[in-house]
């Protein structure tokens, strides 16, 4: 039996997946969480004595996703885009969040890449909910 380091796997909640966004692909969005958190990544800098690897703490912005093209579904966004996270943070503010569908689309790549979120109409309810209320 080989020796696995689990510190290489991501440990995922039971149906949640991580929505991984393709270039030039329009996606319908709607949210149900926010929380802010921070990742491991090896950047490159040069030094005197050359380029040297070095970890750094990157911050993210992780939306629960509840809503996709038009589907009830359980996934998670995970944002790195300081320019997305301050509209994220503009939605928020204005108590859109959590309420509206949302238009995402990622375009261009690497220190190109941009990204449009545009507000849509409002989302729709979730019918068991209604029934686990009146029941």
């Amino acid at each position: 039996m080989e020796n696995v380091n689990w510190e290489e796997f991501e440990v995922k909640g039971v149906g949640e997946e991580r929505l991984m966004l393709e270039v030039g692909k329009k996606y319908e969005l709607g949210f149900c969480s926010i929380k802010s958190d921070h990742i491991e990544v090896t950047d490159k800098e040069k030094t005197a004595e050359g380029k040297v690897e070095v970890k750094k703490q990157l911050p993210v912005l992780i939306l629960g996703i509840d809503y996709l093209a038009g589907k009830p579904t359980k996934r998670e966004l995970m944002i790195t885009s300081k320019k997305l996270v301050q509209t994220v943070k503009t939605y928020v503010e204005k108590s859109m969040l959590f309420n509206r569908v949302f238009q995402l689309e990622k375009s261009g790549s690497g220190y190109q890449t941009t990204y449009q979120l545009i507000a849509l109409q409002e989302k729709p309810k979730d019918k068991s909910a209604d029934v686990e209320a009146f029941l």
